[in-house]
């Protein structure tokens, strides 16, 4: 592979009219270096200014991170591109990039393309339609739509590929790998660039030549879209509306309290639920990480400060059932406004957030003073469900990386406020 991107090194060492831009290429030095050390590296040397030093140039455009594998096999031609353009915190790189770099890659029949790297569900989606012999057009809808989830589901909880550390420094820029499966014949046995690197070498060729041309100050494009195949892409201004359908639960649960179930707002309570669930575990969390290394010992300690505080306001008023009901309108409209947010700016984050806390804040019901032995189930397992889905048992760090700022702002706050309603309701039942 070396070989191929020094051929194009020295093409472009040349004096080429059409190249406006400095093209840079920075290679790993030592085998065991990753892409992700390496692309530290260069962005280390980027913003502490001595990058200048070794190559001419000021601003970092665009960048492209090649991970390129290859193995020789005696019975199969297989080739496997993967692009991959999710970053952390639900950033991307402007749609200019992914389609001028898509569009000068050539995928042949004999290669595969994904945007994602969830390969289960994409061969789950495929034995489905294999099983329901769908049509054509049909296949191609269930495949798109397990493509969808994978690239939604990267982009909420990871895997992140190498580029996603120049996102975070507001460069666009992308990851292309490659595996290749080359079969060994008797005819290519000695060949020392096969023919798969070299048509690699032209694509990024051509890639080069086309973002040579790009003006990033004449972007038309969008930073929010969802890529589920490589011809195919959802903007923001389509799945805006799935959001807005899955948030009305919360706004008729707040429609139907504040104008036909409650009698009378009990607004200091409520409003000190409020801050004790919202404000002290993000405050607690930050203070103790000046104390506590483990970010477990330090969320748990936060996250059950915060619960004795609930309980001592508990304790402090009575409860009933305007209180509940006033509680609990606060909190969907508070729900409401913390994912609208995150709805403008991570999609595939904000969507099934909205799909959970929908269900688990619109379904407790207080206007029955018992409750059938159906009903009583049916609450302890939603409290099993929210027990089971207390962050450090499961969220973190085997779906999120660490305790980031939706776990701490979001989930915490109305995890603490829906299991409150929903341990009040359940001793209701029991009463």
């Amino acid at each position: 592979m070396m070989q191929v991107l020094l051929a194009i090194f020295s093409r472009f060492s040349d004096n080429q009219p059409w190249l406006s831009k400095v093209v840079t290429f920075v290679s790993p030095s030592r085998n065991d270096t990753s892409l992700e050390d390496t692309v530290g590296k260069v962005l280390d040397m980027y913003t502490s200014g001595s990058l200048s030093l070794y190559t001419p140039i000021s601003v970092i455009r665009q960048a492209f991170v090649l991970d390129i594998s290859y193995s020789v096999s005696p019975e199969v031609d297989h080739h496997e591109y993967y692009f991959h353009t999710q970053g952390r915190r639900g950033l991307l790189p402007n749609m200019d990039l992914p389609a001028a770099v898509l569009t000068s890659f050539d995928q042949s029949k004999t290669s595969r393309t994904r945007m994602h790297k969830y390969e289960r569900l994409m061969n789950l989606a495929g034995g489905l339609a294999d099983q329901l012999e769908l049509a054509k057009s049909h296949r191609r809808y269930v495949l798109d739509f397990a493509g969808m989830l994978g690239f939604m589901t990267t982009m909420a909880v990871g895997p992140y590929a190498p580029h996603a550390s120049f996102l975070d420094h507001g460069i666009d820029a992308i990851t292309i790998e490659k595996n290749i499966t080359w079969k060994e014949t008797p005819y290519n046995k000695d060949v020392s660039i096969h023919e798969p690197l070299i048509a690699f070498g032209v694509n990024l060729m051509n890639a080069i030549r086309i973002l040579s041309n790009l003006n990033e100050r004449l972007h038309h494009s969008v930073f929010l879209y969802i890529m589920p195949s490589a011809n195919l892409f959802v903007s923001n201004g389509e799945y805006i509306f799935p959001c807005l359908l899955a948030l009305l639960p919360l706004v008729f649960q707040s429609l139907s309290l504040i104008l036909r179930e409650i009698k009378q707002y009990k607004i200091r309570s409520t409003l000190l639920l409020l801050v004790a669930s919202f404000i002290s575990p993000v405050s607690l969390q930050f203070l103790l990480t000046i104390f506590v290394d483990d970010s477990h010992i330090g969320y748990n300690m936060a996250y059950i400060g915060a619960a004795i505080l609930i309980y001592v306001i508990h304790s402090s008023f009575i409860m009933d059932t305007n209180s509940l009901k006033s509680l609990q309108c606060a909190v969907c409209i508070m729900a409401i406004y913390l994912h609208v947010p995150l709805m403008l700016a991570h999609f595939s984050l904000a969507f099934p957030s909205i799909l959970f806390w929908s269900l688990k804040l619109t379904l407790p019901n207080f206007n029955s003073e018992h409750g059938s032995n159906l009903q009583l189930v049916f609450r302890i397992m939603a409290l099993v469900f929210l027990f089971v889905s207390y962050p450090p048992f499961g969220l973190v760090p085997n779906v999120f990386p660490e305790y980031t700022p939706y776990i701490l702002s979001v989930f915490t706050p109305l995890h603490l406020l829906a299991s409150y309603l929903w341990s009040m309701r359940s001793l209701e039942a029991v009463q």
